[in-house]
Order: C-alpha cells, then sequence, then structure tokens
C-alpha cells in the first residue's frame, strides 16, 4: 500500500517537500528523471525547481544534477491529452471559442438574437464569457449542465433563454468545437477523463 505523507499547514510546503525529496532521492542519478511532481500551478513547480537546485548545492556543493519532470497540472493535462488521443487538436485562444458559442447562440435563437446582437456586440461578448465560464466549470466536475427551469430574476429574456436552453447551447457547442477540430484546457481534461475512465 502506498504511504500518505502529512505535511503541516504551519510550515513551509514547499520547502519541506523540498527537504523530503532530497531525504529520500539524489539529483545524481539519472533516476530521478523518471519521477513526475505535479503542483497547481506553475508558479509552484518553478519554486520547487529552485529550491531544490539551493539545496542540493548547499548539501552536496555541486551545481549540476538531474531534476524530476516538474509540470502544473494544466500542463499534465496537456501531456495526458496529446498522449492518449490519437489525432488531438489544437488548443484555441478565448476569444475564438467565444466566436463558435456566438455560433450556435444565433443557430438557436435565430431573430432575437441577431437583433439584440446588432445593438450590442461587446455585450454578446461578455455573455460568452460568462456561459464559457460556466461550461467550464461542468467541464471540470465531469458533468452535463442542464436546463435552468427557474433562470435568475432580473437578467434580460435572451439570457434567461439561453438559461432554459443550456443543456442544448452546451451539447451544441461541444459538437461544433469539435466539428472545427479545436479544443481548449476543460475540454482537454474531460476528454483525458473519459479515455482514462475507459480503461
Amino acid at each position: 500500500m502506498n504511504q500518505a505523507f502529512i505535511i503541516p499547514p504551519s510550515s513551509h510546503f514547499l520547502k519541506t517537500l523540498t527537504n523530503f525529496f532530497l531525504d529520500n532521492y539524489s539529483l545524481e542519478t539519472p533516476k530521478v528523471l523518471k519521477i513526475w511532481c505535479i503542483f497547481p500551478t506553475k508558479r509552484a513547480g518553478l519554486y520547487f525547481k529552485h529550491y531544490l537546485k539551493e539545496k542540493n548545492k548547499s548539501k552536496r556543493k555541486t551545481k549540476t544534477g538531474f531534476l524530476p519532470k516538474v509540470y502544473s497540472l494544466e500542463e499534465f493535462v496537456e501531456i495526458l491529452y496529446t498522449l492518449l488521443i490519437d489525432f488531438p487538436f489544437p488548443q484555441i485562444p478565448d476569444i475564438l471559442r467565444i466566436f463558435i458559442f456566438l455560433e450556435v447562440l444565433e443557430k438557436n435563437l435565430n431573430q432575437s438574437f441577431r437583433e439584440r446582437r446588432d445593438e450590442s456586440l461587446e455585450k454578446c461578448f461578455n455573455w460568452g464569457l460568462r456561459f464559457l465560464e460556466v461550461f467550464e466549470e461542468f467541464e471540470k466536475e465531469g458533468r452535463i449542465p442542464e436546463n435552468l427551469l427557474y433562470p435568475p430574476e432580473g437578467l434580460p429574456e435572451l439570457a434567461k433563454k439561453l438559461f432554459e436552453e443550456l443543456k442544448t447551447a452546451y451539447l451544441e457547442f461541444s459538437s461544433l468545437i469539435e466539428k472545427k477540430k479545436s479544443s481548449y484546457y476543460s475540454y482537454r481534461l474531460k476528454k483525458v477523463a473519459e479515455i482514462l475512465k475507459e480503461k
């Protein structure tokens, strides 16, 4: 059975982890290259590397050595996505995803959406961003959003209509993303989770 180690909140997490790592592994052997360290952010990974180098330098009196593979969670998901998917889709920026989402809106909400979009494209972009954030949260949880029978009060009619058809909009958006052979972080996370479940 794998052992779990608790690092108390009062200690400096990365420095404690660095000490633990160097007590168990030597940076002088290439075997350390087989160890993967996954952190929530890139910044944490960079600090961990820095602490490893500093501690190794003071402990071993050497500046050279091997480092483990250090990745952020996002980088780790990207690596898994490209390794597990036969034909990985390129990652697109948020602005392009908003245009794809607006295509879905135009198809579903027809004339009323076209009229409102002509009034203020900026509002549509803001809405697009908010709804994409909602989609991402559901994808991170491995769920499909459901239609809201009672949308929040005080929203414009178009937004209420969209909340009422949230599931349809999400499924059509996902389908259109795949048709356009595009991807983004939470989409890749969802795909990796699906493949790992199957295996």
